[in-house]
């Protein structure tokens, strides 16, 4: 159920910022006021408090955020305080950026190996995945020491798992399946 109010408040917060024209602005509004959640723990407090009446966390917020944001990122966080979801917040900025990274036809993609790869290995995936998607893709890379080579590729919601863990896990599965047949 949260996870579907999320993408409904992202999704009318970017159709807003779109109509305005402000969808960059609106993006910038909420990853700085997420990083001041992260970076103040009182203000982080203040915000999730269920103990602070609502007219108090509106006008301390409109405050904080008045000569930073916009005006439309102020009324969207005086909506979630008026609706109680200051717990979705973290969900909604995950939302957004989906939205905002479709609008930008990019694509986030993350490749797990067991060792570090080379900026030449990274730029030549990068480079074959923004053919194939017909996207521009940021790439992120890890380290897993634990898949012990090979690489998995995370794409959006498809994994291909093509380590060297997994295959062995394959091929012990087969040959446990051959000895019970």
């Amino acid at each position: 159920m949260s996870a579907q109010a999320a993408k409904r408040y992202a999704k009318a917060l970017f159709e807003l910022a779109d109509e305005k024209d402000i969808v960059e602005q609106i993006y910038t509004d909420l990853h700085d006021f997420s990083s001041i959640l992260e970076q103040q723990e009182r203000v982080h407090a203040l915000f999730h408090s269920i103990d602070t009446q609502i007219s108090a966390k509106q006008q301390i917020f409109d405050d904080l955020l008045k000569e930073k944001s916009s005006p439309y990122f102020l009324n969207f966080i005086k909506v979630i305080f008026q609706k109680r979801r200051e717990n979705l917040f973290p969900q909604i900025i995950k939302e957004y950026d989906m939205l905002y990274d479709k609008m930008l036809n990019r694509v986030n993609a993350k490749i797990i190996s067991a060792v570090a790869l080379q900026e030449s290995t990274t730029e030549k995936i990068t480079s074959a995945l923004s053919q194939t998607l017909n996207s521009t893709v940021i790439l992120e890379t890890a380290v897993d020491p634990h898949i012990l080579g090979g690489f998995q590729l995370l794409v959006q919601d498809e994994i291909l798992d093509a380590s060297l863990k997994r295959k062995l896990e394959d091929m012990k599965a087969l040959l446990h399946k051959g000895f019970l047949n």
